[in-house]
């Protein structure tokens, strides 16, 4: 996180405005969301707002990834290599 010259007001303001917002992004029925805020409950990790808006974020960009990866188009020649040699 990077240092700001902001006085605490503001920056506990903002905290509070983000806060409110990631609390109200579970009420949105979002698929990601819903399956941090599972997984986090199985592995029994508490994570902050801050940090689970992180995966999410996170998340969506390996799923975009995925995306791209599995979108693209392969022949029905190609074989699996059965061992990996460099």
């Amino acid at each position: 996180m990077c240092q700001t010259d902001a006085p605490y007001w503001i920056t506990d303001r903002l905290k509070s405005i983000f806060y409110r917002l990631l609390t109200h992004m579970s009420d949105r029925n979002d698929p990601l969301t819903a399956y941090v805020e599972q997984m986090a409950r199985v592995l029994d990790l508490s994570l902050s707002p801050e940090q689970q808006a992180g995966v999410v974020d996170n998340l969506e960009k390996i799923e975009a990834i995925a995306k791209f990866v599995n979108d693209f188009p392969l022949p029905e020649t190609v074989q699996a290599a059965p061992t990996f040699q460099p």
